[in-house]
């Protein structure tokens, strides 16, 4: 397996780069066989993946982290990592990003709840201190192993506080060192405009909420980087999945799924069956 492009590298060329939220390894795969260059991997889909409940904080580090190390494994991909809060204070950061780092994470985004946090788009929210999240951007920037991994510093304040006081924040996570910086929704386009001003590169959700943009187009000229689809797969699935089960349960079998199902042998070679059977032969005892 090659080794996947650097993301500062990819993050410098021109552009807003899009990266959909994996569900898991095969999703993963399919990321990459699209042509994405950048894989995500959010705690709203790895929650509705794992637990089939919605992203209220259940899902632990522990978790996470095993998932990251699988879909970074399954995809040739940088991948991005959503560390919620750090799972709790600056110690629990360190922990969170030498967990996601050697899980062969290139990023990840930190944000300034309390824990257990909240899906961004939900009602409820509680913000940690900004005195008290610059200590966990500072936390973890010491801990990462090496400056390539991208700490992405992320707020919550325009849905609890409005958005000059959410700007006020990033000031402060700027300063503090973070390599990006990141609104969490509500968050459209002209806030990003105004926050062009902190001249940072920005990363910005985009779901079909109607709280955030829809498209990356135009999104770079405010120094957006990077655009993260948090939940798109996780709706697809959802979407076609339950397609294909009411077409099943219609005519008692599978002659209706033709057009809606992958074929058995596009189904192994997106799985790489092909370049584990050539491993197999390379390895096979001669007789």
């Amino acid at each position: 397996m090659s080794e996947p492009e650097n993301l500062q590298t990819l993050l410098s060329r021109p552009g807003t780069h899009l990266a959909p939220s994996a569900t898991d390894a095969l999703t993963a795969r399919l990321i990459a066989e699209s042509g994405f260059e950048i894989a995500y991997m959010g705690g709203n889909a790895t929650t509705a993946s794992h637990l089939g409940v919605p992203d209220v904080g259940l899902i632990t580090l522990t978790e996470m982290a095993d998932h990251a190390a699988r879909i970074s494994d399954a995809a040739e991909l940088p991948l991005i990592v959503d560390a919620d809060t750090g799972y709790g204070n600056a110690l629990n950061v360190r922990r969170a990003v030498r967990a996601f780092e050697n899980a062969g994470a290139a990023a990840l985004h930190i944000e300034d709840q309390t824990y257990p946090k909240k899906c961004g788009h939900f009602a409820g929210k509680e913000l940690v201190s900004a005195d008290e999240m610059v200590g966990k951007i500072k936390s973890a920037l010491d801990s990462r192993q090496s400056q390539s991994l991208v700490i992405i510093a992320r707020t919550d304040a325009i849905a609890v506080d409005g958005f000059d006081a959410a700007y006020e924040r990033l000031e402060k996570y700027r300063d503090a060192g973070a390599d990006m910086l990141m609104f969490g929704p509500p968050c459209k386009h002209e806030q990003l405009e105004k926050a062009s001003d902190l001249n940072m590169p920005m990363a910005c959700v985009i779901d079909t909420t109607g709280n955030t943009p829809m498209s990356a187009n135009g999104l770079d000229i405010h120094g957006v980087k990077l655009g993260i689809l948090p939940t798109a797969i996780a709706m697809s699935v959802i979407f076609n999945v339950r397609k294909s089960l009411k077409s099943i349960l219609a005519t008692n079998g599978l002659e209706a799924t033709k057009d809606i199902l992958a074929t058995f042998q596009d189904y192994n070679s997106i799985l790489g069956l092909s370049e584990i059977e050539d491993v197999e032969a390379r390895y096979r005892a001669r007789p």
